[in-house]
């Protein structure tokens, strides 16, 4: 294995000393292991909230402040361009959107040569989807009654289908797409 030079300080001395191009030093490793660890207790955190929560909702703990929240929104009746602000922005998660971007993304993965990157977006959008589905048909939660709400949906309400979909595919694709390019000007 070849050797590189090294410079440390001994007993207050700067000294050269060879070492295997593999070794890595014991505060490198420990530095390396840090943002793993990090994200992998994030997200620990993330799944105990989601199970916290959906306790709530499933016990119907949280009816009372949906309601009080729902009836606090007489601000749609005082600020109408509002509501087509957030139905606006409501849209970038609809089944359409979602599609019609994921579809696109897929397209331009496959042209770039990148088959298995489009292939992950798919497959991660596809199993985002039945994840959703799965959990309102296992939660089962109504929607708000059609007098509190600004657009009467069909269907069940949580988890939010538009928000948990994406959450999966816009920083999916991001960053798959972004992992494609190689210079870093067009990777951020």
């Amino acid at each position: 294995m070849p050797e590189a030079l090294v410079s440390r300080q001994v007993r207050g001395f700067e000294t050269i000393v060879p070492v295997a191009s593999g070794a890595a030093e014991p505060r490198d490793r420990f530095h390396s292991l840090v943002k793993p660890l990090l994200f992998g207790l994030a997200c620990v955190l993330a799944m105990l909230a989601f199970v916290y929560f959906g306790g709530e909702v499933m016990e119907g703990d949280t009816r009372s402040f949906d309601n009080r929240l729902l009836i606090a929104q007489a601000a749609r009746s005082d600020r109408p361009w509002l509501v087509g602000v957030l139905q606006d922005l409501s849209a970038l998660g609809s089944t359409t959107v979602l599609t019609l971007f994921t579809v696109v993304a897929v397209g331009y993965l496959t042209m770039v040569s990148s088959r298995s990157t489009g292939l992950l977006v798919a497959a991660s959008t596809i199993s985002a989807a039945l994840v959703v589905a799965i959990s309102k048909a296992a939660f089962a939660r109504a929607r708000p009654e059609a007098a509190l709400a600004e657009l009467v949906v069909p269907g069940l309400s949580f988890p939010s289908g538009h928000a948990s979909i994406s959450a999966v595919v816009f920083p999916t694709v991001g960053a798959l797409v972004a992992s494609t390019r190689s210079r870093t000007s067009e990777r951020t």
